[in-house]
């Protein structure tokens, strides 16, 4: 009797059936995120309970749609050969969906928060199933070469983005400038990115061999080490003579105050810092100096979780986001303003001689004597929106990730310090000094929101009281100084949240008071023993 031979169709190869596995794995994959971010939602923790009733709705009733077409599309897999989708056909609807879903979490739902990720990905994973239940017929209706030319643009998108993502990465680390800059960097990175040159003349005055804007530490005879640690505020955008390290260190006897400081830094950068530069001097105390207004935000770059997510998540990171809005930033900027470069403050760009008279000083840089002089580092626009985003991030009580990653910090900090003693120096921002500029945030761009303009401090000093760490907070000295006839008290450079000599003389006032009282309290410790 004679045998027919067995179709195509009837007997699979055994590279079909193997396609068909790793289809039907990839399906259990994604079914796997689709279930995990359905149960973590009905256990409702408590940022779910925040969730308007529609959007709780949406998001419970795509989830469990979504459980339902994987386990129908996982059904087809093990069904007839016939009715299996190939491994070329998923890996194209696969491919497909990550792209899709990638550009659009980090076009609409940012900043990242690891369960909104999960609850995305859950509903928009239930796509794929829908796509291996729907997808072959839909296939065969279109032409082949239509089929194939779509294949070739979505592998080239594909290939530029991630591309261009991973050369731009590379070219960051070779060429390490701020427009490059990425939340993800690591500290040593961002130190290097921002640090000042080693001798490089700033203001009129040489940074030293770290690249520090102060005296070496060995030039100092001082019987006494205190080392500074901040950012752009220990810095400056003053002569190092005006400094409020210097004018303490000139009000106190026989104490050195070593200024440690690298512009754009954050609590990630203030512990490497601390263990590398300050401690190793055996200083009789740290001073550590926050600026409230962006140190939270910096302070997410210390143990970020779901750290390698957030490098491709969080479009904080991505130099394919960041690159085009910088540049579009800096011509803006330079569209609404005219004087100096974009971002350089009055006086940056002068080099030259070494200038430490404060007569000398004022005759180069007379805004130092006369506030009325100084020109705006930012535009009007451009500082509002800086300082709205600070507002709702340091003045909002609901808002507490930010603040939670800075204590987080902080803790770490205290703990590395060890024995040497930890006092914290807390510098407010503009918006919580000025009334002006206070009014028109909360009448403008937030108004509605519930903010509490000194949120921050409360919180920062209540947790630095129960650790019984000393710090000074600048904001009730900065909000009793005497206004001038136009209402401000002219403590900021204009339109720039860094405070200018008058500031600087303020604050170095209160640091010598705060630290002659400190170390009085250490020696008479150091004695009763």
């Amino acid at each position: 009797m004679a045998t027919t031979a067995p179709s195509p169709d009837s007997t699979p190869s055994p590279s079909t059936g193997v396609r068909s596995i790793v289809t039907t794995l990839s399906l259990l994959v994604t079914a796997s995120v689709t279930v995990f971010a359905l149960v973590v939602f009905l256990r409702r923790p408590p940022s779910v309970i925040h969730f308007r009733t529609a959007s709780s709705t949406f998001i419970l009733s795509w989830l469990t749609l979504s459980s339902a077409l994987h386990a129908l599309a996982v059904r087809r897999q093990l069904g007839p050969t016939e009715r299996r989708v190939g491994f070329r056909l998923a890996l194209r609807f696969g491919l497909a969906g990550l792209l899709g879903g990638t550009v659009t979490y980090l076009t609409f739902f940012q900043p990242f928060k690891a369960l909104f990720f999960l609850f995305f990905w859950g509903c928009w994973l239930g796509l794929y199933p829908l796509l291996i239940l729907l997808g072959p017929r839909l296939a065969r209706s279109m032409p082949a070469r239509m089929l194939r030319g779509l294949d070739l643009l979505l592998f080239n998108v594909t290939l530029l983005l991630v591309g261009g993502e991973l050369v731009l990465s590379v070219t960051a680390r070779l060429w390490p400038i701020p427009l490059f800059a990425s939340a993800s960097n690591a500290a040593l990175d961002v130190i290097a990115q921002h640090r000042l040159a080693p001798g490089q003349m700033f203001l009129g005055f040489p940074c030293d061999e770290l690249g520090n804007y102060d005296r070496s530490a060995e030039e100092s005879t001082a019987a006494t080490r205190i080392t500074a640690i901040g950012d752009s505020f220990s810095v400056g955008i003053v002569p190092h003579y005006f400094h409020y390290t210097t004018s303490a260190e000139r009000a106190l006897d026989d104490v050195e105050i070593y200024n440690i400081g690298v512009n754009a830094i954050g609590p990630a950068e203030y512990l490497h810092l601390l263990r590398h530069e300050a401690l190793p001097l055996r200083p009789k105390a740290v001073l550590l100096a926050l600026f409230v207004g962006n140190d939270a935000h910096e302070s997410t770059r210390f143990r970020p979780k779901h750290a390698w997510l957030r490098r491709w998540f969080d479009r904080n990171n991505i130099l394919l986001w960041l690159l085009p809005k910088r540049l579009m930033q800096i011509t803006n900027e330079r569209e609404r303003r005219t004087g100096s470069a974009v971002g350089r403050i009055q006086g940056e760009e002068r080099e030259g001689a070494i200038v430490q008279t404060p007569e000398a000083l004022i005759h180069h840089l007379p805004w130092l004597a006369d506030p009325s002089l100084e020109k705006p580092t930012f535009s009007d626009e451009t500082y509002l929106e800086i300082e709205t985003v600070r507002a709702r991030g340091i003045c909002d009580p609901a808002a507490n990730e930010l603040l939670d990653s800075l204590l987080m910090a902080l803790e770490e900090i205290r703990r590395v310090a060890g024995s040497t003693p930890l006092f914290v120096l807390l510098i407010p921002d503009e918006l919580q000094v000025e009334d002006r500029l206070w009014n028109r945030i909360v009448d403008g761009p937030l108004r509605g929101h519930s903010l509490v303009r000194d949120h921050a401090q409360r919180r920062l000093l209540d947790w630095l009281r129960e650790r019984e760490i000393p710090a000074l907070d600048l904001l009730p000295l900065f909000r009793a100084a005497l206004a001038g006839a136009d209402g401000e008290r002219h403590l900021y450079h204009l339109r720039d949240s860094h405070l200018n000599a008058r500031g600087n003389a303020l604050a170095g006032s209160a640091v010598a008071d705060f630290l002659r009282r400190e170390l009085e309290a250490l020696n008479s410790t150091s004695d009763g023993r």
